[in-house]
């Protein structure tokens, strides 16, 4: 993640997980912080992600990451809104 940051002059976040013995008790009481906890084990395990459905598309082609967050950060900086806010990627 840090190399496509880096290549769009944007700083990396810190990342950091809330212990499931933290998200226990307030999920007895808060619905949202309930759905959290249930759906946890999504975000444990190593995933696989099947592309085949979208990369069987005849003009859809991949894209590294780097070249999708540059390409939204120029359109970002190139956008009349964007600028006019005086908001945005500086460069």
């Amino acid at each position: 993640m840090a190399e496509p940051l880096r290549s769009c002059k944007v700083p990396s976040p810190e990342l950091t997980s809330i212990p499931y013995s933290v998200m226990w008790a307030p999920g007895l009481l808060t619905p949202l912080v309930r759905e959290l906890r249930t759906t946890r084990y999504q975000f444990t395990p190593p995933c696989a992600i099947d592309s085949s459905a979208t990369t069987d598309v005849p003009d859809l082609k991949p894209i590294t990451h780097e070249v999708a967050l540059r390409d939204a950060a120029a359109r970002l900086r190139a956008s009349p809104r964007t600028r006019k806010a005086g908001c945005g990627l500086r460069s």
